[in-house]
């Protein structure tokens, strides 16, 4: 599903960015503009940003992690 129309980005991305910034950086806050920022994106409009926000709570719940600021 596209996330972010504006820099065409996809859940299935934000997964697997999600997924480095857990290998390199494991004790690091995961958002929306860090994601953004590892894809070489940022945010334009904005209206992505609560989506984003919603899946990479999800995707760090469904690992058992409950650390995000998102």
């Amino acid at each position: 599903m596209i996330v972010c129309h504006c820099n065409t980005i996809t859940d299935r991305h934000i997964r697997e960015v999600v997924d480095e910034l857990l290998t390199e950086m494991p004790t690091s806050m995961i958002t929306p503009l860090v994601v953004y920022q590892a894809l070489g994106k940022r945010s334009r409009c904005g209206g992505c940003l609560p989506l984003a926000a919603r899946l990479i709570r999800d995707h760090l719940a469904a690992r058992g992690i409950k650390r995000s600021a998102a």
